[in-house]
């Protein structure tokens, strides 16, 4: 895992997600705060966290879909954002103090609690984009996909169906 400090790939990722995505993260209940650029599933979170065990499930996923010498960025909207390779196996809200940068860095898990959280692949070919307030996750690339409609009903999750017109 690093953090991502490099402020121009910051800035690309960003602009990527507020371009490509239309990422919007005002809050309006009637409203997706994406618009995605291909197909893409939609899923309704259960309350409350994910527990270690089901973190860990949804990593094995990431595993069996990024190369060995691969990696995920992992996006927190207003927060520290990261590189990392799900091999690393990452705990459930792991942290530690940064002491050159004088904070404590958090980060983040797959379900979205408080903020925005988004796990993508190093070309975009799949991602895992969570939205807090609407508990719902919105997951394209068919491997991906597919094995996430494996594990739904373990995770506590609820598809919805998706109008036409959302994707743009």
């Amino acid at each position: 895992m690093k953090v991502i400090l490099d402020t121009e790939l910051l800035d690309q990722l960003w602009d990527k997600m507020l371009g490509e995505y239309h990422f919007s993260p005002r809050w309006n209940p009637d409203k997706s705060p994406f618009s995605f650029p291909h197909s893409y599933e939609l899923y309704r979170l259960g309350e409350g966290c994910w527990s270690q065990e089901q973190e860990t499930r949804i990593n094995e996923i990431f595993e069996t879909l990024v190369p060995e010498d691969g990696f995920l960025y992992a996006l927190d909207w207003n927060h520290d954002c990261y590189i990392f390779n799900p091999r690393e196996r990452i705990p459930l809200f792991y942290h530690y103090r940064d002491e050159e940068r004088d904070c404590n860095v958090y980060f983040p898990s797959y379900y979205p609690h408080g903020d925005y959280h988004f796990f993508i692949a190093a070309d975009w070919s799949f991602g895992m984009l969570g939205h807090p307030w609407r508990r719902e996750l919105y997951l394209w690339g068919d491997e991906l996909t597919e094995r996430f409609e494996q594990l739904s009903r373990y995770l506590g999750l609820q598809k919805i169906p998706i109008h036409k017109q959302e994707i743009r």
